[in-house]
């Protein structure tokens, strides 16, 4: 659910951002030519950062409505941590294609990602399909907050209802429809979905409660490569256009490259401070700012 900051974000500059949504509608698909007017439009009232959090709120919001219409059908046949399960997969599968492709940039993204403590830049917009992000751009922040409470309740149908009564013209419905009849899951990926055994069944509704997506994952891993090619080929292209729709703004290697950071860090401040005592029994008479820039001298060479 919207929280209240975000309520409050919003309903200040709601005329402002419709306004601006309103003279974007001139250019279709252009979302992000007009982000200087919006800015101009909010600076008054606004700091930039409140501005930043405004502006990532709606698009969080925009992001889990256009999730919530994927999986209108597709979560009938697919829950949603299985989907991202295959996705971590492939995230993954790239990850290894692109290390045997050149070992040596791999290793030195690897030592990069490691050691360096500041982020890479990473933005989500959830601009696809346009006609769904078009009609959301129009919304006020209270039909965007009724809408995420559908989404927070598990109503697709009532967003879906609420989204083809925005949509006021035919290019916009034939889009719609489109997309909506593509979200489908592949023949190739429901194969193997039917095909499991009621203890199967058991199991992997198991793993589902416990979260275990590692598991999940080398379960979906395992069956997608024993099927021909082509079905592999058309589980991929699925997968690919739902990273284009929404996924994108879900990046499970971020997630990993943290946990190691945070590994790392705890592993080398283990190891300054059994240096430390080491150098503290070896060296008593050393102050103690002495002590600590020698150990930090040690631990360097390691």
């Amino acid at each position: 659910m919207i929280d209240r900051k975000r309520a409050e974000l919003f309903k200040t500059k709601d005329k402002a951002l419709k306004s601006l949504v309103d003279n974007a509608q001139k250019a279709p698909g252009n979302f992000d030519a007009d982000i200087n007017e919006l800015k101009a439009a909010l600076s008054l009232n606004l700091t930039q950062e409140q501005f930043k959090y405004a502006e990532a709120y709606r698009n969080a919001t925009i992001y889990s409505i256009i999730c919530a219409l994927w999986n209108t059908k597709v979560e009938q046949e697919l829950p949603q941590i299985d989907q991202y399960a295959i996705l971590e997969y492939y995230s993954e599968k790239l990850a290894q294609k692109e290390a045997e492709e050149n070992i040596l940039i791999w290793l030195w993204n690897i030592i990069r990602k490691l050691f360096d403590r500041k982020n890479d830049k990473f933005e989500c917009y959830a601009n696809e399909p346009k006609c769904v992000r078009a009609v959301l751009d129009r919304c006020g922040a209270t039909e965007l907050e009724h809408l995420q409470q559908a989404t927070d309740n598990n109503e697709p149908k009532l967003i879906n209802d609420f989204i083809k009564n925005k949509l006021d013209d035919s290019d916009m419905f034939v889009e719609y429809d489109k997309w909506n009849n593509a979200n489908d899951v592949p023949g190739a990926l429901k194969e193997i979905i039917h095909s499991l055994s009621q203890a199967q069944r058991r199991a992997m509704e198991k793993l589902r409660r416990l979260e275990l997506t590692d598991k999940i994952k080398d379960f979906y891993r395992e069956n997608i490569e024993k099927t021909s090619l082509p079905k592999q080929q058309e589980i991929e292209l699925f997968f690919r256009r739902m990273n284009t729709t929404f996924a994108g703004c879900y990046k499970p290697n971020i997630k990993k490259t943290k946990e190691r950071q945070v590994f790392f860090l705890k592993t080398q401040n283990s190891h300054l401070k059994s240096l430390e005592q080491q150098h503290k029994r070896s060296f008593p008479d050393v102050t103690c700012a002495e002590r600590f820039s020698g150990a930090k001298l040690l631990i360097s060479v390691f």
